[in-house]
């Protein structure tokens, strides 16, 4: 098991060890995704869910898909950029996440269907920001999971970046969703995680950790190396212990494209240093925690 580092929680989950080679599924041009075919331990129905991942947004507006089980016309379930659909209740939370989601930035998202209260629930860095209740279940069918794209609609391609994907057959907490948004499960761990469906961290291709819901790379889908934010203090980009005028220098000497002196000005690695950059700087000004 290994632990993910970024600001993009709370403080008391930025700790462990920081991975030199963090691996993330890479969508930059229309039929890019990953298709993961339907296997009978997807079958949720009737108990309940959460489906989790790590998301860069660079693009893809409201149509965009982030990993979903469901067909265009139909709905089992999808954890998207406009809320977290299920069967029965196509759209509870719509345009939740829409609001609250940052551009170019890693966040954590995760839904949950608690299939006892019919309650459906969408959290961003581990918080809740929307939930709706209401009559419904999810349903079994034989759809494929995909992540990134739903083949033959372009406007349903989302582009960015994907990390860490899992899918649970039961409704977790927010404290669990908390506590193990930055771990990675590997192989290995798998076994460790009752209720665990599916996890794809990319370090092995678009292979599952539990060894039965492998997925293959479509289109021109990547598989590349990105640290996220590697550091508890990511505004410190000369390593200084602090934030500081000097930092802000280093970012604005490098505005535009990092050079390859201080390729860490591109703070949150989406290939620019621009605004997004020197907000990360200004709010984590002075010392380093």
């Amino acid at each position: 098991m290994k632990l993910l580092m970024t600001t993009g929680l709370a403080a008391s989950l930025i700790s462990g060890t920081i991975l030199a080679d963090n691996h993330v599924l890479s969508l930059d041009a229309v039929n890019e995704y990953v298709i993961v075919p339907h296997h009978a331990s997807q079958n949720t129905a009737p108990g309940g869910l959460t489906v989790e991942f790590w998301m860069l947004m660079s693009g893809g507006g409201q149509n965009a898909r982030g990993v979903q089980k469901s067909a265009p016309s139909d709905c089992e379930w999808g954890l998207n950029p406009q809320g977290f659909p299920i069967w029965g209740r196509c759209g509870p939370a719509t345009d939740v996440f829409g609001d609250v989601l940052p551009m170019h930035q890693w966040v954590h998202v995760a839904g949950n269907f608690d299939a006892l209260s019919n309650t459906a629930e969408l959290f961003v860095d581990g918080i809740l920001v929307g939930s709706s209740t209401g009559s419904g279940a999810t349903q079994i069918t034989n759809y494929p999971i995909l992540m990134g794209m739903q083949p033959g609609y372009s406007s349903s391609q989302l582009f960015g970046k994907i990390d860490n994907v899992r899918v649970w057959n039961y409704a977790r907490t927010d404290q669990q969703i908390q506590q193990s948004a930055s771990l990675q499960i590997t192989a290995a761990d798998a076994s460790n995680y009752p209720g665990l469906i599916g996890s794809w961290s990319f370090e092995d291709g678009a292979n599952d950790a539990t060894g039965v819901n492998h997925g293959t790379l479509m289109g021109g889908a990547e598989i590349m190396v990105d640290n996220f934010l590697p550091s508890p203090c990511p505004g410190d980009v000369d390593d200084s212990t602090a934030v500081d005028g000097i930092d802000l220098a280093i970012l604005l000497q490098n505005w535009g494209e990092p050079s390859p002196k201080y390729p860490q000005a591109d703070i949150n690695e989406d290939g620019a240093v621009d605004a997004f950059d020197l907000a990360i700087v200004l709010d984590g000004w002075g010392a380093c925690p």
